[in-house]
């Protein structure tokens, strides 16, 4: 087959006149992509590095592609994301990962909450506002609070003081938001004191878990962990991964069957990662999902992970393209030597 791959790159964007510091902070680096063209190429496959801009649209109609491998973040609002795969099905293009509608869907971190808490998947409260005006201490969960943009991921908008002690705390951190990350409403949820949980899913009817991993600092002295973007840019000083986590059987099987139900309900496709929190009394909780996972072969968590499990970075790219083959009866069987 020949496979093209969307994306879009940090350098993509050298001239844009920053507004915050993690403003590529989603963007991806040539050795990503790099990396994915290797493993495609490694099964045997041609890779065709199509980027993510309007240019997509040419090189699509040129070149005689099968499939096309989806990582691109897209730019401007909440459904970004979704830019490139409602471009591939308007090009009746096969592409891999969740549809448009679902990548939509869950950069919205309050519609996603809803979407899952109707599915009896437990969540913490939470409450959405679009501005500081409308902060009134009667309709808040109990602090402690966690307050974050609603439309980002990658921890954008993300920081140490992002956990809020008190109304006053409150307050400010709902303003800088609003002042950095302005045209869009700031979510006030409650912060789960406890540990992190990231879990993966691969596949489709059925899914299945790839697997855990806690993610917590390597001192264990420090404060509540919060997956800060001060934290991240400093992963390899500050964080401990643990896969597997040690966890009670009844813990893990509670938060695999939650994973299980996320993934089902939000119509994930392929792969997709996501955080929960574990409280004292062992209650888990749904944080976010992230149904397009950054691939880096050197710090995204889900790599991290499957590296720890013993899966290389080129057999989870693998996985990806043969469910994305299987879900559009393609017609070329794919010859597996994945180890999961």
């Amino acid at each position: 087959m020949k496979i093209g791959i969307t994306y879009n790159l940090k350098t993509d964007f050298k001239n844009l006149v920053l507004t915050t510091e993690d403003a590529l902070e989603e963007f991806d680096s040539e050795k990503t992509v790099d990396a994915i063209a290797a493993a495609i190429t490694k099964m045997g496959h041609d890779a065709v590095k199509l980027g993510g801009g309007e240019q997509v649209i040419g090189k699509i109609k040129n070149e005689e592609l099968s499939l096309v491998f989806n990582i691109a973040e897209g730019v401007n609002g909440r459904a970004r994301e979704a830019q490139i795969p409602a471009l591939l099905e308007l090009l009746k293009m096969p592409y891999t990962h969740s549809d448009p509608l679902t990548l939509a869907l869950t950069l919205d971190k309050s519609m996603t909450k809803h979407v899952v808490k109707s599915y009896g998947v437990n969540t913490p409260e939470f409450l959405v506002i679009s501005d500081v005006s409308e902060l009134k201490s009667e309709n808040l969960p109990e602090f402690p609070l966690i307050v974050k943009p609603a439309w980002e991921g990658s921890s954008k908008g993300i920081r140490m003081n992002s956990k809020v002690d008190d109304f006053g705390e409150l307050k400010t951190q709902v303003e800088w938001v609003s002042k950095n990350y302005s045209g869009q409403p700031v979510l006030i949820e409650q912060f789960i004191r406890g540990r992190e949980i990231t879990v993966g899913v691969v596949g489709n009817n059925p899914p299945q878990i790839l697997g855990m991993m806690e993610i917590g600092f390597k001192e264990d002295t420090r404060n509540d962990f919060i997956y800060s973007l001060e934290v991240k840019r400093d992963y390899e000083k500050l964080v401990k991964y643990t896969c597997p986590p040690e966890l009670e059987e009844k813990v893990a099987t509670k938060i695999e069957k939650m994973a299980l139900a996320a993934y089902d309900c939000l119509h994930c496709k392929d792969i997709a990662r996501m955080d929960f929190r574990i409280d004292s009394k062992l209650n888990a909780y749904f944080i976010e999902i992230n149904p397009l996972p950054g691939l880096s072969p050197e710090y995204s968590d889900l790599i991290i992970m499957a590296e720890k499990l013993g899966i290389k970075h080129e057999d989870v790219i693998r996985k990806i393209i043969e469910n994305a083959v299987r879900r559009y009866n393609i017609g070329e069987k794919v010859e597996s030597s994945a180890s999961f």
